[in-house]
C-alpha cells in the first residue's frame, strides 16, 4: 500500500513500488451450499455485524465489542459475529468486556476458524463489516467483503484509506472514534437503501478496478522497470 511505501521511505530512506495484491481473495461464485442463520440458530431478519481477524489488540477486538454495545442499545436484535482464530487472552478479553458490559451471550458467537468457500457465504449475508485495525498496512479483509458486496466500516490510514471508498462502498472512521464507528455502523444497518447502494458500489469498484488482470500487469510493469534500471 501507499502507506507501506511511505513507512519504508522514512524508516529505510528507501524509494519503493506499489502494487497491490490481491490473489488470496476468495472467487465470489464459489459460495458454500450453508444456511449460516439455521446454524446460527437466528431469524434471517436479523442483522449480522461481521469481524474477522482480531488476532491482537491493534487489531482491535476492544473496540468491536465497544462499538457493538453501541449498535445494540440501538438495534438490540443485531448479532456481532466474530470469525477466525482469536489468541486466548485475546478471547478471555473480549468475554470478560462483553460481560462487564452486560451484552446478552446470544448477540455474539464466536465462529472460530471459517474456510474459504464458508467465509464467502458469511460476507455476502452479512449487513456489514467491522474492520477497526489500527494502522493496518493493506487489509485483505475489506477487499474481500466488499467483492461479496457487503458495506465495510473501518479506521482512517493505512491501507484500508486506499481501498474503502468513504460514503460509497463503507465509511472510514477516525482512529479511536468508537462514536462514529457506531453510528454510522447503525445508518448502514437500518437504511437498507444506503446499504443496497454500497452493495452495489461495491460490487462495481471490485469488478473494474481491483481486478487480478491488473494486478498482474501492474506487477509485470513494475519488474520491467527494475530490470531497465539494472
Amino acid at each position: 500500500s501507499n502507506y507501506t511505501k511511505h513507512r519504508v521511505k522514512e524508516i529505510y530512506h528507501r524509494e519503493g513500488y506499489l502494487h497491490y495484491s490481491i490473489t488470496n481473495i476468495p472467487e465470489p461464485d464459489k459460495l458454500h451450499d450453508i444456511d449460516i442463520f439455521k446454524e446460527l440458530k437466528i431469524e434471517h431478519e436479523r442483522p449480522i455485524v461481521f469481524v474477522l481477524g482480531l488476532t491482537h489488540h491493534l487489531k482491535g477486538a476492544k473496540d468491536t465489542i465497544y462499538i457493538f454495545n453501541k449498535i445494540i442499545k440501538e438495534i438490540p436484535e443485531a448479532v456481532l459475529l466474530i470469525g477466525g482464530r482469536l489468541l486466548k487472552k485475546n478471547e478471555i478479553l473480549c468475554k470478560k468486556l462483553i460481560n462487564k458490559l452486560k451484552i446478552p451471550n446470544k448477540n455474539v458467537v464466536f465462529y472460530g476458524f471459517i474456510d474459504n468457500e464458508k467465509l464467502n457465504y458469511i460476507y455476502a449475508n452479512s449487513t456489514l463489516t467491522l474492520y477497526p485495525s489500527i494502522n493496518e498496512p493493506y487489509g485483505l479483509i475489506p477487499l474481500e467483503s466488499m467483492r461479496m458486496g457487503t458495506p465495510v466500516i473501518a479506521y482512517k490510514g493505512g491501507g484500508p484509506s486506499e481501498t474503502i471508498k468513504d460514503g460509497q462502498t463503507g465509511f472510514l472512521i477516525d482512529i479511536f472514534d468508537l462514536n462514529d464507528f457506531a453510528n454510522k455502523a447503525i445508518e448502514l444497518i437500518k437504511d437498507k437503501n444506503l446499504r443496497n447502494s454500497f452493495s452495489e458500489n461495491a460490487l462495481n469498484y471490485m469488478n473494474n478496478f481491483l481486478t487480478f488482470k491488473k494486478a498482474v500487469d501492474n506487477l509485470e510493469s513494475i519488474l520491467k522497470t527494475l530490470i531497465s534500471e539494472k
